[in-house]
């Protein structure tokens, strides 16, 4: 039996059917676009987890977690920790969401056995949800910067969260008309989003690992970065903190076009209530210089803050500490602690993770904790200390 038939078996067992699905939506909602239909989706989840404290937990954690799973950790402290988060997703108090980037911490692992346990750990923990891809929650970022530079309020939610299959983007299944036995092309578009409500990491693990090799290898190279870096940092000596970080922000702004463009055709389908045809998006990706270097001139006026753009800011401020430290040079987990930071900080109210990049986001000069009213941790006894205060 191949991967996709196991799949739908272990799905219609939990009570999901494709087919059926797509049925329904042809028979009571055929006329909402598969963008309407997935958006009203993320913003019903996003309303159901509001009461729910979000709690992120970098690599070291999710590595903790599944070692007292396999017995590997016996002491006491850290099967409180264990016991206590399960506690409390069990009772609705807390959810634990998974990210990309927690993802291809996952598929690095070789063994087989911790791999599929540590997924086991996320999906107990996440209860199947995770982070948006980091595109699309930028995208919203710009949503927000267009509307504040144009003096409108973008009074919708924050959705961030979404099912753990789309971890990576949601890909619609497209299906040929002559195909189908049943519905229509855009019914299985629509209820190839609702399967994700039923699959699960550990499922998803048997493709992932097929394709591993060439999703990693897809990745940027981690080492050209750090070179690159390194020699850029050689060209900084005396420049300070302050001026390195807005430097970065504007570089990582002007980086940005294609979230920027994205942005802005969802704009036009906020504002009109559908997307831009061929030719009206053309219209619209005419101005993106121009919105651009309005962005860019109030962001080095310090007329808008650089947090409205989270991911661009934490960026920006954690490379600025980098670079313009003399005691030691860029490495590859700077760029992880990047991910991370982003993944966590705009989202949850909770970041446990480890000793160096705590003390960095909690302390002069970044402050990129207190910037978005987020509690970080790294030792085990401040995160059961944390816990206890949401029983």
């Amino acid at each position: 039996m191949g991967i996709a038939e196991e799949l739908d078996l272990r799905q219609i067992s939990r009570g999901f059917n494709l087919n059926e699905c797509a049925i329904y939506h042809d028979s009571n909602d055929p006329e909402t676009s598969l963008e309407t239909h997935v958006d009203s989706e993320r913003l019903a989840l996003s309303k159901r987890l509001a009461t729910r404290a979000k709690i992120y937990l970098d690599t070291n954690y999710w590595i903790l977690l599944r070692n007292v799973k396999l017995g590997r950790v016996t002491e006491v402290k850290s099967i409180a920790l264990y016991e206590l988060l399960r506690e409390l997703v069990a009772s609705s108090k807390i959810v634990c969401p998974v990210s990309a980037s927690n993802l291809f911490e996952v598929l690095r692992q070789q063994d087989i056995h911790t791999r599929i346990t540590t997924a086991q750990v996320m999906d107990d923990f996440s209860c199947g949800i995770g982070l948006r891809s980091h595109f699309d929650r930028a995208t919203d970022d710009f949503v927000r910067a267009i509307y504040r530079i144009s003096n409108f309020e973008y009074a919708n939610w924050r959705i961030d969260f979404d099912y753990i299959s789309h971890l990576l983007g949601f890909i619609p299944l497209l299906v040929d008309r002559s195909e189908l036995v049943v519905g229509s092309p855009l019914a299985y578009a629509k209820a190839s989003y609702d399967m994700g409500k039923f699959t699960t990491l550990e499922d998803m693990l048997p493709g992932l690992d097929a394709d591993s090799p060439e999703t990693l290898s897809r990745l940027p190279s981690q080492e050209s970065w750090v070179n690159e870096m390194n020699q850029y940092k050689s060209t900084l000596k005396g420049k300070n903190y302050n001026e390195t970080q807005i430097s970065e922000f504007l570089g990582g702004l002007k980086a940005s076009l294609r979230r920027l463009n994205a942005a802005m055709m969802r704009t036009y389908q906020i504002d009109f209530g559908r997307y831009p045809t061929p030719t009206e998006s053309e219209l619209v990706s005419g101005k993106l210089q121009l919105v651009l270097d309005q962005l860019c001139r109030l962001f080095a006026a310090k007329k808008l803050s650089t947090a409205l753009l989270p991911q661009i800011h934490i960026q920006a401020s954690i490379f600025a500490k980098v670079l313009t430290e003399s005691t030691r040079e860029v490495s590859k987990t700077d760029f992880d602690d990047v991910w991370h930071a982003t993944d966590a900080l705009p989202s949850c109210q909770l970041f446990f993770t480890e000793n160096y990049l705590c003390h960095l986001l909690t302390h002069p000069p970044t402050n990129l904790a207190r910037d978005f009213d987020a509690t970080v941790v790294a030792k085990q006894e401040d995160a059961l200390a944390e816990l206890k205060k949401l029983t």
